[in-house]
């Protein structure tokens, strides 16, 4: 604005003034000085009056939007008149005259802010010119904020169609946005104030199923995904953020079957397959039976290798043409996982856990930076973890998500046969040698511990050493006091950013079980591995969700959920002691080897240790191993016996006999101390 002109109220129109409408002034002189000169030039032409336009701009809630983009233009004539504004002011001003402007004419004003905008047209009335040209023209605009961009596929091409939800990650609100088949673009308008202010943070997923018939790309489980994360900068507003797909995952909806019998894992695992594959006919038991009388040695008790499910599964399921079921064994994890993907489009796969064939898993999908069969990821790509099912497991831990650090480091093992050189010392898997190699890596967890958090977790760690007691003498988390409370805090924490961050954006079935459950106190479970927290997620009627992190650095490991809640880990640390039965006790948690979910009680005493377990179940340190799988216990404190008729049986498939923390009776047959099998007792 020129900044000679001055304001001088008696030549502006009467009008009500406001804290927020600062109104911009003209100087009479001027008017007057044009009005003379324009006498003089034409003294014959009658006489102009002036026109004098103004107003104020608002928004919907009758907020002053300042510094306006005003702009006025007669649509009779063409003419666009100067608009003048302010900054630090909603007011808006036109000085013109009779000879630019007239009854009949048409104005059009547009008016925008922060990308909100507004057009409208006023008849100029001769009310409006015998009024000494004066008249006032408020604008409310509609204020809202807009985001809005595009979906590219990973080689930059337009993905179209593509799925966009927004997730406000301040107040928990989300979003469809709005996309179409024909182009792609997304857009999505909200609210400023009620759904969305400046400085919050958005989380965008774009994703893409994939139908184009190639049989790398299963139909209805194959999907191009990205995830961003966005800070608002202006609300109102309009701001853009484009998409690009670069993260892949084939995600089966895949049939959960628990096994039948205790050493019926591999027999479960098969059973799926067939389930998935619309096969019937079969059930665990025959299974079973095939399956061991198609292993790679016919000696081995009790379960189902490798040989046994490959074979067996070609004779019951079809495969594409120029593909049947293998088995590849291999010294390299790397190239282990590598198996896993390349293949995952033929089906789940199943694999064996712990480091045997006790605990077969069947890994129904898997999440990775680039398609394993793309060109983008041929050569390489990166794993973030796989979607498992546990026939070991009812209820919480039979259907899961692993991060590949927790797969590597608690499940995936080198195998111990000693019935089979070919997969003793290896990585097993149930496929075909890979067509290609490929160099693989692995997304590692984040941390999620700062240092005030670890600091917290730590102190409450060192106030839940187990106190002593009799039956309901000992500590509970909640008697702690606020330590453990703090600590509480930061744990579950890093579970919700964990499972928000690398699992809900990728699962939709877990992202709707898991925005209803409330978290209840964490559980701290000791590992040999290194101890970790059990965090359920309850609704009103039990537990669906348990998250699975590290106690040190609170790193996500994994994650269960069930659609209907469940009782979970129904023994208290009252009631294990009550079922030892003994006074002055302490009492922890123990993760046993097997089932990260269902620790046990480790009840320690003068006399000994003792354990219970989740169904109630008293058992003695000092019992373990069955050698000869008749169900009665051959190793008793450490000495070979024969079968003791009434000592509990803790495992089947190891102990360590000679107290050297090295497994020396494994399924049945004794061995030499075997490093990397899973000590059960001693």
């Amino acid at each position: 604005m020129n900044a000679n002109l001055s304001l001088k109220k008696e030549a502006l129109p009467k009008k009500k003034e406001t804290e927020s409408t600062k109104k911009i002034s003209f100087t009479i002189i001027g008017l007057v000085s044009m009005l003379i000169a324009v006498c003089l030039i034409v003294p014959a032409v009658a006489q102009p009056t002036s026109v004098f336009i103004y107003g104020s701009v608002f928004d919907t809630n009758g907020q002053p939007l300042n510094g306006p983009n005003v702009s006025i233009m007669n649509i009779n004539t063409s003419e666009h008149y100067t608009v003048e504004t302010n900054e630090s002011s909603n007011y808006y001003q036109v000085i013109t005259s009779s000879w630019n402007v007239s009854a009949g004419n048409v104005l059009r004003f547009n008016a925008s802010d922060n990308g909100n905008s507004k057009q409208f047209n006023h008849s100029v009335t001769s009310d409006n010119m015998a009024n000494g040209g004066l008249f006032e023209q408020n604008i409310s605009l509609s204020v809202t904020y807009t985001i809005s961009g595009y979906t590219f596929k990973e080689n930059g091409d337009p993905e179209n169609n593509a799925t966009v939800k927004v997730i406000n990650l301040n107040n928990s609100k989300n979003w469809d946005g709005t996309t179409s088949p024909a182009d792609n673009v997304y857009e999505l308008t909200l609210t400023p104030g009620e759904d969305v202010n400046a400085s919050e943070t958005f989380r965008i997923i774009a994703k893409s199923m994939v139908d184009d018939g190639s049989m790398f790309h299963p139909e209805n489980a194959t999907y191009y995904i990205n995830v961003t994360y966005h800070g608002v900068e202006s609300a109102p507003g309009v701001e853009s953020v484009n998409l690009t797909l670069n993260e892949f995952c084939i995600h089966y909806d895949y049939p959960y079957e628990v096994q039948e019998q205790w050493n019926y894992s591999g027999a479960a695992v098969m059973e799926m397959w067939t389930y998935f594959k619309n096969i019937t006919g079969y059930n665990q038991t025959q299974l079973q039976a095939m399956g061991r009388a198609n292993n790679s040695n016919l000696s081995r008790p009790d379960y189902v290798d490798p040989k046994g499910i490959a074979r067996t599964l070609i004779g019951i399921i079809p495969v594409p043409a120029g593909h049947t079921f293998g088995t590849y064994a291999t010294s390299n994890p790397y190239a282990a996982l590598h198996e896993i993907c390349i293949y995952q489009w033929t089906g789940p796969g199943a694999l064996p856990t712990y480091g045997y064939y006790a605990n077969w898993m069947a890994v129904r999908g898997m999440h990775t930076d680039k398609d394993p069969h793309g060109a983008g990821g041929y050569n390489g790509y990166n794993i973030s973890g796989f979607w498992i099912n546990d026939p070991n497991s009812t209820g919480i831990g039979e259907n899961s998500y692993k991060t590949i650090d927790e797969w590597l480091s608690t499940y995936y093992k080198l195998i111990t046969d000693p019935y089979n050189t070919y997969y003793n010392n290896k990585y097993v898997s149930m496929f075909e040698p890979p067509e290609h190699e490929a160099d693989v890596g692995i997304v590692s967890s984040p941390a999620r511990f700062n240092t005030e958090a670890k600091q917290a977790v730590q102190a409450a760690r060192a106030k839940q050493v187990p106190a002593q007691g009799c039956a309901g003498g000992s500590r509970t988390m909640a008697e702690l006091g606020d330590a453990v409370e703090e600590a509480n805090k930061w744990i579950v924490q890093a579970a919700i950013d964990g499972v928000n961050e690398q699992l809900a954006p990728y699962d939709d079935e877990f992202a709707t079980v898991f925005k209803d459950v409330i978290a209840e106190n964490p559980v701290l479970t000791k590992s040999d591995t290194g101890d970790y927290y059990l965090v359920p997620f309850n609704n009103e009627t039990g537990t669906l969700v348990v998250i699975i992190v590290d106690a040190e650095d609170g790193h996500f490991k994994e994650a269960s959920w069930v659609k209907n809640p469940v009782d979970y880990l129904p023994v208290s640390e009252e009631e294990a002691i009550e079922i030892v039965g003994k006074p002055n006790v302490t009492a922890d948690l123990l993760y046993q080897g097997q089932g990260s979910y269902y620790p046990v009680w480790r009840i320690s005493h003068s006399s000994g240790r003792y354990f219970v377990n989740q169904q109630h179940e008293l058992f003695d340190v000092e019992y373990c191993g069955d050698v000869d799988g008749d169900g009665y216990t051959n190793i008793y404190d450490g000495q070979i016996v024969a079968g003791a008729a009434g000592i509990p049986l803790t495992r089947r498939w190891a102990a360590d006999v000679d107290c050297n923390n090295l497994t020396n009776i494994h399924d049945g047959q004794i061995i030499a101390g075997a490093v990397g099998i899973p000590k059960n007792c001693c």
